[in-house]
């Protein structure tokens, strides 16, 4: 039976960890972004094969459970797989861990698939999903990727929109609403898990306001436009942090 799976090894590089020297979160989506327009290209139904249909695939939620990271020099592989399409909504799974087999991390994630030039979703081909085949969903805590936006918490320093936070579709790319929400967590915050739920896209020029709520081992982050419509919410699950323990 055929595999459908894709994997890439590698090792956590001295750019790609915290404080603590440990594989940071920011790195770790970028893996399992990475991962996922890998699978693409070896399949031939990437970037060339989506950009003259006027396609991209667009992240709409993630989940991610982290038991703990890989430390600086560790080696690690990075697996990515389909396991459902329903219309225009394509449902991966992934998994962070050593050659051996040990689990730092695992999630899903929801994306969708965007018809720029029309600006709505599109409905994957059968020769798509054919393409990708399918493997069993992952066994994890799937919860719901609407996040309820608590009604109190506090407003932070706005961000502005430059080039940098860009991705090839023209909008904020999905890790940096993270790395937004991440830096306003309290100091010493040790991330187990998180969930994020895209609502809206911003570009260039626009102003992100962070807004922090705060519950016992939560924190909801909302990143809101000037009239207060969320881009994003991302949901951290974890504890304060003794030490440099990871």
């Amino acid at each position: 039976m055929k595999d459908h799976t894709f994997s890439f090894d590698g090792r956590v590089r001295f750019s790609e960890t915290d404080s603590s020297l440990h594989l940071s979160l920011n790195a770790l989506i970028n893996y399992f972004q990475d991962c996922s327009a890998l699978h693409a290209e070896d399949l031939g139904i990437g970037f060339q094969y989506l950009a003259p249909q006027s396609l991209a695939w667009i992240l709409a939620g993630w989940q991610i459970e982290i038991d703990h990271m890989p430390a600086f020099t560790d080696p690690v592989r990075v697996t990515t797989w389909a396991y459902a399409f329903r219309g225009f909504f394509g449902d991966r799974n992934y998994t962070l861990t050593s050659p051996r087999g040990e689990v730092y991390a695992r999630a899903y994630g929801i994306w969708v698939l965007m018809d720029r030039a029309q600006g709505r979703p599109a409905k994957v081909s059968s020769e798509m999903i054919e393409t990708y085949g399918l493997e069993n969903k992952l066994e994890m805590s799937y919860r719901s990727r609407k996040i309820v936006v608590p009604a109190e918490g506090r407003n932070e320093e706005a961000v502005h929109i430059g080039r940098t936070f860009l991705d090839t579709n023209g909008h904020v790319n999905n890790s940096k609403y993270i790395d937004i929400a991440a830096s306003h967590l309290p100091e010493g915050f040790r991330i187990r898990g998180l969930r994020t739920e895209y609502r809206m896209q911003a570009t260039l020029g626009d102003v992100i306001i962070p807004r922090i709520s705060e519950t016992d081992g939560a924190a909801v982050v909302t990143l809101m436009n000037e009239d207060g419509r969320p881009y994003a919410v991302v949901e951290f699950s974890g504890e304060i942090r003794k030490g440099e323990e990871n």
